[in-house]
This record gives C-alpha cells, structure tokens and sequence, in this order.
C-alpha cells in the first residue's frame, strides 16, 4: 500500500526539525531518578547529515548491543551505542557506511546469526522511486562497517515490503510480497539464494504478518485470498509446505471478496504461553492456539482503532505493547497494552496526535525497555511495568570457553577472560521465546538472539560482548545453544558480573575476571 504522501507530511509537516550538532552524544547523568512505569521519556539529540534532518525509521539490535537505524529513502545508517552505564537514553550516535545504491523505505530485514544485518527489497528507493517493489539488497557488517549488494533470487522482478526471518536453523527466508510461491533462502557464507522454498500457499504474500512458533514453523493470516477472506495457513521448513490451518472466526485483514480494501493487518506476535496473537488491519483480533490447532476470537480493539500495518512487542513481563489508530491510516494513534483479553490504556507518545499506526516502530532493548521510533525527528523510550516471565529466563551452562590458543587461565574458582580473545558460551534459552517485536509486513524488529552483557563491579561500567555464530535461533522454551563471543580491548579490567539477555531478559549473572 502507497503511503509515500502520508510518510512526508510527517517528515515535513508535523515534527520539529532541530537536532543540535552532527553525531550528537548525550551525557550520562546516572543521577537521574528512575522513569516510571508505562511512561515514555524521548532521547534527544538525534544526529543530522549536512545539517538535513535524521528521520529514524525501525531500529534494529545488533549482536554488540547497539542499534541501527535506516534513515529512510536514503543510503544513510547510524547506530545507537549505548553509554558506559549501559543506556540507551544518554548513548552516542554513530555514522555508519553507506549503502551502495540502495535507499530502501518498508523492507525485509534480520539480523543474522553470524552477527551481519541483512535489508531485502524496499517499498521505495529513494524518495523518488515511489512503488517500485525493488529487488535490491545489501548484508552489512557491523566489525568492517561495510555494505555488500546482495542479487535478488533468480528470476524475481520484485521483493518490495514482504516480509524476512531466521528459521530455528539459522537459515533466513524472505519473501517476495506480490509472488504467492516466490519464498527464498539465503545460504549467508555463499551469499546465494535457493528458490523455490515454499509451495502450497493459497495467495501472494502480500501484507501478511508472520509469527514463530516455539516448533519452528510460522503461522499468518491471509490478507489476499478473496476466496477465503479469512484462511490461516502455517509453513513447515521442515517440509517446505505451506498447510491451511482453519479460518479465523473474525475477519482479520482489511480485504473484501472483490480485492479491495487496503488489505493491512497488524501484527501477529507469540504470547509468554506458546499462543499466537493476531492483530486485525479490522479492528476484529484473534488467538491461535497451536496444540489444540484452534482460533478463537478475542475482544475488539478498543474506541473502534486498528491496526493497519502497526507494531506490537512482547515485554518482558509478557503483557504486549500496542500502537492503534483508527481507519486506515488515520490519526491519532494510542497506545494500549494487552493482558491475555484485556486491553489497557497507557501513556501516549510525544508524536501520536499527529501519527498513524504504521508509523510507528517497536524495538525491545537489552534494558527490557521498548524503543519507539516513528519516522520523526525523535526517539522515545518505554518503561514496562515491573517483572518477568519465568519460562524466558535464559541460563548461562557452563563457563565460557577460550577459542583458539590463549594465556593460561588462572587456576581456582573465579573465571578469566582476556580482553581481544574469544570464547563460545553455551546458554539455555539464549533466544529467547519469542521474535521480540513485531510488525504487519513491512518491518521485522526481531531481537530472538543473545546479547552478552558484563559489568564491572568497581567502576559499574558496562561492556557489550559482540556474539556470533549461534549454533541456533530456535525459540522453543526447552531449546538450548552455543554463541561466540568476543572480549573488547576496551573493557574494564576486574571482577565483572556477566549476563546473556534475549528479549530484555537477563539470566543470572556469573562472575568473571577480565584481564
């Protein structure tokens, strides 16, 4: 759906414009009091290019904690970094290398196991290219910050705003959003597609949301099938199949018998209980639960809102964060959270006078905070309520082991590690048990990897040990793995205490010594 008119009356219409000097940095102030729960708090001094704005569009978390942004309809990328104390509020903005000829708005995306960042496609290329469904691509790496092109599949004419994501295995599959057989999978040391990977669905791919579910397969409400308006169908990457799961007993997409109607969808997220939430582009919601292999259908959204291509996050205490508005991208939007039925009304973003859901992105942080980002000139941050869901909890195994030839490690109880080496680190849950974030079709915020977080006992300064390699991305709540990680030459020597966080929740910490 074109929503290019809409995307630069907020650009040029509606924000504040200032942002203060290029690759700004915010103080740390550690006095500061603590934010309240479901409230938002921004972070200001976004960077700027030449003095033109920075209009951030969906963040995405990197395996060394920090953020990166697209600056949309432009080749330009930063990254969030966060402070020495390990926040995202005060942290510095860093410029990233350009992508090589490639400006996308509304694309697939993924950080992939081995740490690198994949964009597939794009909605736009450059303001000027509006509605081009275009194939191009590029995988970034985060240690040489550098871009590579990446061909599209073979004999694809369009990817567009479809929709990407890691399989259990590590493999990442994106889709093509006007092809309903069009689905492919990136081999990421080769750099090479295999296609096709998918058969049996019934329609295009087309603003259709997509859901993990802790067996592996992933599971979307059809928003093009005008001969059944309200067909479920899961895909199986163990057989490559897509199988219709049942009609969903409220209409879900914004699709009409005769093709028309927008078509959007909200989100689809798992739920803390193994249960798949679809959030309707109507307004109509529903929960698919995938043991007894039924829909039933869940309460309205409230003050007759949708989500018409919008965000939701799983939080860490495992209520999920919804930004609706009503019609079809119509403000203003709202912000509510979701209970297992019940909806409740929270604080609103600085912005959502003037915003519609799709607008608007999600991102959950190592923090356990949700970063909101809305195409604006501002970021803001969301404190959720206290708790944690006890069957997400990761648990570090074992202690870290040295890779390759190294010092001696020290004798007794207390761990080494050597500042420049690197060890793997087998972790229970390291992926958590959900995506994360989520979007309709045209953002993937998933954060279902470790990120490796140590803090010295002395200084309090904290530290982000990049990791890679994951053996896996399963989800499953009974799945175990090995990450890679590297120690930076930077980090605090000491006693340190050391966590694994998926989806902004931590493990118990172990001590370690760095040297």
């Amino acid at each position: 759906m074109l929503r290019h008119a809409l995307w630069i009356a907020t650009l040029f219409g509606c924000v504040d414009a200032t942002h203060g000097s290029d690759l700004a940095e915010n103080r740390p102030r550690p006095d500061d009091p603590p934010p309240a729960p479901r409230t938002w708090r921004p972070i200001d001094n976004l960077p700027s290019m030449n003095s033109t704005p920075f209009f951030p569009s969906q963040g995405s978390l990197l395996t060394d904690g920090s953020v990166l942004f697209n600056d949309p309809n432009s080749t330009n990328w930063f990254s969030l970094i966060p402070d020495e104390l390990g926040s995202y509020e005060h942290g510095t903005w860093k410029k990233l290398a350009s992508t090589p000829g490639y400006g996308p708005l509304y694309f697939g995306s993924a950080t992939l196991p081995d740490g690198r960042f994949i964009a597939e496609g794009g909605e736009y290329n450059y303001t000027s290219q509006q509605g081009v469904w275009q194939t191009k691509g590029a995988i970034y790496d985060p240690v040489a910050d550098k871009w590579t092109s990446m061909s599209p599949p073979s004999g694809w004419s369009s990817i567009g705003d479809a929709s990407g994501i890691v399989l259990p295995d590590g493999t990442y599959l994106q889709s093509d959003c006007c092809s309903e057989l069009a689905l492919a999978a990136l081999d990421p040391a080769s750099l090479t597609w295999t296609t096709p990977v998918g058969t049996g669905k019934a329609d295009r791919h087309d603003e259709e949301s997509w859901a993990m579910m802790w067996d592996g397969r992933f599971v979307t409400v059809d928003a093009n099938n005008t001969a059944d308006l309200d067909r479920s169908e899961i895909y199986d990457p163990a057989t490559q199949t897509w199988t219709g799961h049942g009609d969903v007993p409220v209409h879900i997409a914004d699709t009409l018998s005769n093709n028309g109607g927008s078509h959007e969808v909200g989100p689809e997220l798992l739920r803390p209980d193994g249960k798949v939430v679809a959030i309707g582009g109507t307004g109509h919601n529903a929960l698919y639960d995938p043991v007894a292999d039924v829909w039933t259908a869940m309460p309205d959204l409230p003050g007759g809102n949708n989500s018409a291509d919008g965000p939701g996050v799983v939080m860490p205490n495992g209520d999920i964060l919804l930004a609706i508005s009503p019609g079809i991208f119509n403000p203003p939007v709202t912000f509510y959270e979701l209970h297992d039925t019940t909806f409740t009304p929270v604080a609103n973003s600085m912005n959502a006078a003037s915003n519609t859901s799709y607008q608007n992105f999600f991102l959950m942080l190592p923090t356990g905070e949700v970063l909101l980002s809305d195409q604006s000139g501002s970021i803001e941050l969301y404190t959720p309520a206290p708790g944690v869901v006890d069957n997400a909890i990761p648990s570090i195994l074992a202690a870290p082991e040295l890779i390759g030839d190294g010092p001696e490690v020290d004798t007794g109880s207390t761990i080494t590690m050597y500042r420049g080496r690197s060890y793997t680190l087998p972790v229970y849950r390291m992926n958590g048990i959900s995506q994360g974030a989520y979007y309709g079709d045209d953002a993937q915020m998933s954060t279902d990897f470790p990120i490796v977080r140590v803090t010295n006992n002395t200084s309090g300064h904290v530290a982000f040990f990049r990791t890679y390699d994951h053996s896996n991305r399963s989800i499953s709540p009974d799945s175990s793995g090995v990450t890679k990680l590297d120690v930076p030459a930077t980090a605090d020597q000491g006693l340190s205490s050391l966590v694994v966080i998926a989806n902004g929740i931590a493990s118990a910490p172990i001590t370690v010594n760095v040297k």
